[in-house]
């Protein structure tokens, strides 16, 4: 099962935290970022997520 995951600048080590344990469990992993502590807008990586669901890409979001 492949899981999309997004977020914005101010939850990099959050997701990591996540991305890890998710991986640990055995499930693939898509990250759509961002991956660095420039502000940026959430909405970007969010659409980025929601299309991988929708073209079937990713079976899953967080």
């Amino acid at each position: 099962m492949k899981i999309a995951m997004g977020n914005d600048h101010s939850a990099i080590e959050l997701k990591n935290i996540i991305k890890e344990f998710v991986e640990s469990k055995g499930y693939e992993v898509i990250d759509f970022g961002t991956n660095t502590p420039e502000s940026c807008d959430y909405p970007v990586f969010g659409e980025k997520v929601g299309r991988a669901v929708a073209s079937g890409e990713a079976d899953l979001a967080s």
